[in-house]
């Protein structure tokens, strides 16, 4: 009877430490909540100083976090602007839900997301770990999975996969904190209004250029299209960019 316990108490504790691994102690996560809260503060400071102005929201994966400056946005064309960029391993669905909770009726949200989204067949539409991490750190498990959106919620067996942190991750972290690197981005990098920018170069990468396909694939036309009918139920405009 002791050895059945055992390996019982011995499964809870070693998923309870998957789940620290997964949402509590990833710095990517961290840097990330901590970008969200600083946008979120601008967000509410705006609301309040001028609760009828409209807010311009820029959402996508990376090229948009840190390539959109609202602060140039802003001075140019004297309208409030907020860079929602989030890793594009946060998923489509994730990335384009999170932008349409915070909108309020009249905003508008220019849609920015990575070219492979939209023009590339079988995008996975599964939760990704950098989204449920997020939410998970939040208080809110449902909405990594793109939520009423996307009229998509998070199912038990996705629950437990999302809270495995895998074997490339566990090697990453081990290496970076064997070596003292840590996660590359500081919380120095998030500037004005959710502009990520770094200093930080990675000489490997070169410049890819554009891609062969010049028109949206089905899946990712279905993608926007229901994006953009949440949209229109909430009032608010939508416009977009193929960065």
């Amino acid at each position: 009877m002791k050895l059945p316990i055992l390996l019982l108490v011995s499964l809870v504790a070693a998923y309870a430490v998957s789940v620290v691994l997964t949402v509590s102690v990833n710095p990517e996560t961290t840097f990330w909540i901590e970008a969200v809260k600083q946008r979120e503060a601008a967000i509410t400071e705006i609301r309040e100083d001028s609760p009828d102005r409209p807010i311009v929201f820029f959402t996508g994966g990376s090229s948009c976090a840190f390539s959109i400056d609202p602060k140039i946005i802003e001075e140019t064309c004297e309208i409030s602007a907020i860079n929602l960029g989030l890793p594009v391993s946060s998923g489509a669905r994730y990335i384009l839900h999170q932008s349409l909770r915070i909108a309020n009726k009249g905003d508008l949200i220019v849609v920015c997301l990575e070219p492979d989204l939209l023009t590339e067949p079988n995008q996975d539409s599964s939760p990704s770990k950098t989204g449920f991490a997020l939410e998970a750190r939040s208080g809110n498990l449902t909405d990594a999975a793109g939520g009423d959106t996307f009229d998509r919620s998070i199912s038990i067996p996705e629950y437990l996969t999302l809270t495995r942190p895998g074997a490339n991750y566990m090697i990453t972290l081990a290496g970076r904190s064997i070596t003292g690197k840590g996660y590359r981005y500081k919380k120095d990098d998030i500037h004005y209004h959710g502009l990520i920018r770094t200093d930080v170069r990675d000489p490997g990468m070169t410049r890819t250029g554009y891609k062969d396909a010049t028109s949206l694939h089905p899946e990712g036309r279905q993608l926007l299209e229901t994006f953009a009918s949440a949209a229109k139920q909430k009032g608010v405009r939508l416009a977009y960019s193929m960065p």
